[in-house]
């Protein structure tokens, strides 16, 4: 291999838990707040280096992703991480790495998912073209324990699906005037088709809720769910945390709210008729659990809605 000089990596770091040398000639396109150093980003001399410069909200970092980007790493790409301090989760669009671990070697080809725990080491090197969509997991993230302790790196069940809602989230933020809803939404689509993967990966972390939810009233949802299903409140708050990374009452009021601005902005049912479709025992409870997540009333929002009406 031919010796590079200071001058053809853009970023190094040296320490003794991480090497990293990152080509001049690398590129990334960064979904959240950047993880380069700011000096790299966004200027003109390096305009293949790229961050949103208008995040009002960062939808990602709610669903626990701290830092994303699609990268494109060429020749001479190198980390290296001894017991490193987070997770990380990386889709291979194209080309190839290898991956290296206390145990195993990996080859990263298109299509696979590979899962890095936190405190895992490891070493990724690129000899050709390398372009990754990829995930750093906020510490504080219940998918640091949906991840396990070991890395695995198999064919991606939802590649195409994650990749595509990717690219539309990227397409979106990159906007003058972002549409928050519609990041909202991809974010919570992308974190939804991670989660199918891993539970692909891993299984017996996942209980299968999500017609539970859907069934659930919202006023004590967990105690009433948890005494159907046999199981305690702990253990009920624990699987819902693993498979939609919210307690069971928040991911159950969610999606009522959620079927709530649907009915509000497409249909002409009453603020009554909606609060019995979401399992509200009256429109006075509905209106004041909606106000309470959205910070408007039903009625207002539907004035301000008027023009998703499909029925006009």
């Amino acid at each position: 291999m031919q010796q590079k000089s200071k001058k053809d990596f853009l970023w190094t770091i040296k320490t003794h838990q991480t090497l990293q040398l990152w080509p001049v000639n690398d590129e990334e396109l960064s979904l959240t707040k950047p993880y380069l150093p700011s000096k790299y980003v966004n200027t003109k001399a390096l305009p293949n280096i790229t961050s949103p410069t208008t995040i009002p909200i960062c939808w990602l970092d709610k669903f626990g992703f701290e830092y994303s980007a699609i990268s494109t790493h060429t020749k001479q790409y190198y980390s290296e991480h001894q017991c490193k301090k987070f997770s990380t989760i990386m889709f291979t669009i194209s080309g190839s790495a290898t991956l290296k671990t206390q145990n195993k070697i990996y080859q990263l080809e298109k299509g696979t998912i590979t899962l890095s725990p936190i405190t895992s080491t490891t070493t990724l090197r690129v000899r050709n073209t390398w372009q990754v969509l990829w995930f750093h997991i906020k510490k504080n993230s219940i998918l640091n324990t949906i991840l396990g302790k070991k890395i695995i790196s198999q064919k991606s069940e939802y590649f195409d699906d994650v990749i595509s809602i990717a690219k539309t989230y990227a397409n979106e933020i990159y906007k003058d005037c972002p549409d928050e809803e519609a990041l909202q939404c991809l974010a919570k689509l992308i974190n939804i088709f991670i989660r199918r993967d891993i539970s692909k990966i891993n299984p017996q972390t996942f209980t299968p809720l999500t017609n539970i939810v859907k069934q659930s009233i919202p006023q004590n949802a967990t105690k009433s769910t948890a005494q159907k299903l046999g199981i305690s409140v702990y253990e009920l708050n624990k699987k819902s945390k693993q498979q939609f990374g919210q307690t069971f009452s928040k991911k159950a009021l969610l999606d009522n709210m959620s079927q709530a601005q649907y009915l509000l902005q497409t249909t002409n049912l009453s603020i009554a008729e909606i609060s019995k479709k979401v399992r509200y025992s009256n429109s006075q409870s509905f209106s004041k659990a909606f106000s309470k997540m959205f910070k408007i009333s039903p009625r207002i929002y539907r004035q301000k809605n008027l023009f998703r009406r499909t029925d006009f």
